[in-house]
């Protein structure tokens, strides 16, 4: 099996490459808990291409999508833990004991699906996989698309426009929604799935819709708004948990945001440039340039080309 070390310098930024080192420096900085769903959703919107637990990072070779990782804190004792060079593996999140993640192999031959109001076509396999006390565990037989946790389940979504809800362990699979598009996230009490040109919240059951239109590409939820990026014309908006309200936080294109330290950092489209600012948008500073923030154990983690870099600003 082969294995890939995870350098860490620790300055102003931290420089992760995915090579063999001689050298590494212990990673200061928290050992944190587990991020909250807002965050999370954030980070999964990103790509999920690193989590932290326990002390141990969990990364992909964002360049080359060979395996899963996993190292000390130090970037010392990396080892592969799921080869799977036929796939793609991507979507790293974490509940309190075990991580989890999508691998995606490529079909030969792409599922079509039509309905009355749409038709589009399916062109991977996607798995949920669990890694646990050293043992990796295929939890779905669907095809998934996307998927979320909460603390008591994994929530996610087919090719064939199915929710499904089961239990960390994969137990208790249950479809609670039957006509849904693959965006999917979930806050702390709050199912949310794209439905058309809408969001649609529900409860972990599937019960209680709200439907509100807001056609978007990628969306997270906190406890007192949901965030989207606007499939009109990429901008950030924020919207009432009622739908009542609907704010447009950046106007400017954004490709994907996450929150670092109780501030909104996103990844501006025309330029790369990795902004971080106030909540309501204001008070803006270009921190980099690269793509896919996501905040992690205290740190601003992103892509410059492959290579996976963070920052502690």
């Amino acid at each position: 099996m082969k294995k890939k070390i995870l350098c860490l310098v620790i300055s102003f930024i931290i420089l992760i490459t995915l090579a063999s080192c001689e050298s590494n420096t212990t990673m200061s900085g928290p050992d944190s808990a587990v991020p909250d769903a807002f965050t999370a959703a954030c980070n999964m919107n990103s790509g999920g291409y690193v989590n932290y637990l326990n002390g141990k990072y969990y990364y992909t070779d964002a360049e080359h999508n060979d395996g899963l990782y996993m190292s000390d804190s130090d970037g010392k004792n990396a080892v592969c833990i799921d080869n799977c060079t036929d796939a793609t593996l991507t979507h790293i999140t974490v509940s309190e004991t075990a991580v989890y993640y999508l691998k995606r192999t490529k079909l030969d031959t792409p599922l079509e699906f039509t309905d009355a109001s749409v038709a589009y076509s399916v062109v991977f396999e996607g798995q949920i996989c669990k890694f646990c006390d050293g043992k990796v565990t295929v939890l779905s037989e669907e095809n998934v698309v996307s998927y979320a946790l909460s603390k008591d389940y994994i929530f996610y979504s087919t090719a064939d426009r199915k929710v499904y809800r089961m239990k960390h362990d994969g137990t208790e699979k249950t479809a609670i929604i039957d006509s849904t598009y693959p965006n999917i996230c979930a806050s702390e009490n709050k199912l949310y799935t794209h439905m058309g040109e809408g969001v649609c919240s529900t409860d972990f059951d599937g019960k209680n819709r709200l439907i509100v239109r807001a056609y978007h590409f990628e969306l997270a939820a906190s406890e007192s708004a949901v965030y989207f990026i606007s499939a009109g014309d990429c901008s950030l908006n924020k919207m009432s948990l009622d739908g009542e309200t609907i704010r447009k936080v950046i106007s400017a294109p954004i490709r994907s945001f996450t929150v670092y330290n109780g501030r909104l950092v996103y990844e501006k489209m025309d330029t790369n440039e990795i902004v971080i600012a106030d909540m309501d948008g204001s008070n803006p500073k270009v921190v980099c340039t690269g793509e896919s923030p996501i905040a992690l154990n205290g740190y601003l983690f992103y892509l410059d080309n492959g290579v996976i870099r963070a920052a502690d600003i």
